[in-house]
């Protein structure tokens, strides 16, 4: 899951959305700073992370990607997963998608000033560029594969995940749908 599965994981709680939101911004010195929800949103994230990259349907659908983008292929494969997430978000929650990411988005700057920097910088370009929106369709994911090709520090090919995403699918669809149901009941049951 990337950041749109996250946040949409993180139930009603701001406070454990703010967490789950900075999980890919602090190291384990920097998480034990945050008290409450907002240190159980960060644990959180790591554990939505674990049982992701454990899952089945996500190893099947990092498969098809592995020989072209390697080690980047995780990474393209949590972004598919928001994509078909907000595609089929009426499947998954009653709240629209566009009210949900402007919830998201005034929920994370009512808690701006506790962001480190990075986190704080990567905020206002989600907003500025409205990536959450953007997953829901493929000229979004282009526009942000593009963005983070540029950013990759190794050759990552991601400007052409998207021929990938094309070409496979009904199966990552499939995959994706599988996954969700399943990933909410964890979350649920924990």
């Amino acid at each position: 899951m990337n950041i749109l599965g996250h946040l949409y994981l993180s139930g009603p709680s701001s406070q454990l959305l703010v967490g789950n939101f900075l999980g890919d911004f602090v190291d384990g010195e920097q998480a034990q700073r945050y008290h409450g929800d907002i240190h159980r949103g960060i644990e959180l994230h790591r554990a939505i992370d674990r049982y992701t990259n454990a899952h089945p349907q996500f190893k099947k659908s990092k498969a098809h990607l592995w020989s072209r983008h390697r080690h980047y292929s995780a990474v393209i494969i949590d972004i598919f997963y928001d994509h078909f997430l907000a595609r089929n978000w009426h499947n998954y929650s009653e709240q629209s998608l566009t009210d949900f990411v402007q919830d998201c988005y005034a929920t994370l700057q009512d808690y701006e000033s506790l962001l480190p920097d990075k986190a704080r910088t990567a905020l206002m370009k989600i907003i500025d560029h409205d990536w959450l929106m953007r997953y829901e369709t493929i000229e979004g994911l282009e526009i942000v594969f593009a963005g983070m090709a540029q950013r990759a520090r190794f050759p990552s090919q991601m400007g052409s995940a998207c021929e990938d995403l094309q070409k496979y699918y009904r199966q990552f669809e499939q995959e994706c749908c599988q996954f969700l149901p399943q990933i909410r009941n964890w979350i649920d049951e924990m």
